[in-house]
């Protein structure tokens, strides 16, 4: 049985790119050779709705799930050797994002790095902090000029926050072909938003211990 590891992808807030982010990452985990699935527990199912877009036979499996369900659907996970468990939670305030963190390995945080957004992170930051598990904020639909960035990472450290080195910014690539259930890695293979989800998929890999010896045999990493 696998020690599946699980990655959460949390924020209270709507509209910060939650579903964009767990779905990206699950193919781009998928492209690297880790055997990845994604549980959508958001009663909106949009994670669900872009995997039935992909086809049935389709990978990542894109599974519609409830929270009170999770350990059912995790020891799923273990029975069918899966590396990568990604939660893509609800933003409102109900018990299923505390399931999901308490169950997670790591917790992953998208927010735009503007106003009202960074505003509403702290509701989101609490909830990371309560479950004690390691969590790191993501910044997402960043712009591509300006201090924004900058800005935001610094006031964010300045508090303590872990932020990935990696920025997801404002691109074309990561939404134009969702109705076709198509992440940008794989629409535009050689174009600047692939390249930053294969980052980002990377820098997470290692901090959930999936870059380790014993699963570096199946691994496809350029």
């Amino acid at each position: 049985m696998t020690d599946t590891k699980i990655l959460a992808v949390i924020c209270r807030k709507g509209g910060v790119g939650k579903t964009m982010l767990a779905t990206h990452l699950a193919v781009a985990a998928q492209n690297l050779g880790l055997i990845t699935a994604v549980l959508d527990l958001d009663p909106q199912a949009n994670s669900a709705m872009w995997g039935d877009n992909r086809g049935s036979d389709a990978q990542p499996a894109v599974v519609a799930a409830q929270a009170n369900r999770l350990p059912v659907f995790i020891k799923q996970a273990q029975e069918q050797d899966a590396d990568l468990l990604i939660l893509d939670t609800p933003p409102h305030a109900d018990t299923t994002a505390t399931a999901a963190a308490q169950a997670a390995d790591l917790l992953l945080i998208p927010t735009r790095p503007s106003g009202p957004d960074l505003d509403a992170l702290p509701a989101s930051i609490h909830l990371a902090r309560t479950s004690g598990k390691p969590f790191f904020v993501v910044l997402n639909a960043a712009p591509v000029q300006g201090s924004e960035v900058n800005d935001a990472t610094h006031g964010l450290e300045a508090e303590g926050i872990e932020v990935s080195p990696v920025v997801l910014h404002h691109r074309k690539a990561f939404s134009s072909h969702w109705q076709q259930g198509m992440t940008a890695e794989e629409a535009d293979p050689d174009g600047k938003a692939a390249a930053e989800i294969r980052a980002l998929m990377l820098w997470l890999a290692e901090r959930l211990g999936l870059m380790q010896p014993e699963r570096q045999s199946h691994l496809k990493i350029a």
